[in-house]
């Protein structure tokens, strides 16, 4: 059994260390932190019964952080002032589309939303939206090409205000990417 699981399955001290390595550098492949080198997570993960090899931890990170899974958790279908998605892009797609489905508040317009993909150029795109229109609004980003490198792309889809919708903030429905 691995020096990293105690008998009772938890993870010891050394364990902890190895689990945080992972999570530590799943958190700079996805460009959630930045300016700090990886950490060696070199031994494998062992758990009573299976072990994983690095190539099967670091699959299982690829996979958990661009199977289209919101980075900032949305209430239902509707989205509050926030949210963050992580989308397939392979690298020779060069837009990113996102389709915004409006609310029929009267009190939400006009409505500021700024859509941005995390890369170093901090690409964004600001639309004003005057009054509610049924129809879903389309918008177009340009993918820069730095984020060529990453099979996934980071969405973040953001409103200047949001009305309360019980006690949850909403400012419209949940984007399609």
């Amino acid at each position: 059994m691995s020096t990293a699981i105690d008998p009772g399955a938890h993870a010891t001290p050394e364990g902890n260390q190895l689990i945080a390595a992972y999570l530590y550098n799943a958190l700079l492949n996805m460009r959630l932190t930045t300016g700090v080198e990886p950490l060696p997570p070199n031994d494998p993960v062992s758990f009573p019964g299976s072990t994983y090899s690095q190539h099967e931890v670091e699959a299982e990170f690829r996979s958990r952080s661009v199977d289209g899974s919101d980075l900032i958790p949305l209430s239902e279908d509707l989205m509050g002032k926030q949210a963050l998605f992580s989308v397939a892009a392979p690298a020779t797609s060069r837009a990113v589309i996102v389709e915004l489905a409006l609310i029929d508040n009267p009190g939400l317009y006009p409505l500021t939303v700024n859509i941005g993909l995390e890369s170093p150029e901090q690409f964004s795109l600001t639309k004003t939206f005057s009054q509610f229109s049924p129809e879903p609004q389309s918008i177009e980003l340009t993918k820069p090409v730095s984020l060529d490198k990453y099979s996934f792309v980071d969405v973040r889809v953001s409103a200047d205000h949001a009305f309360a919708n019980g006690s949850t903030p909403v400012s419209m429905k949940r984007p399609k990417i």
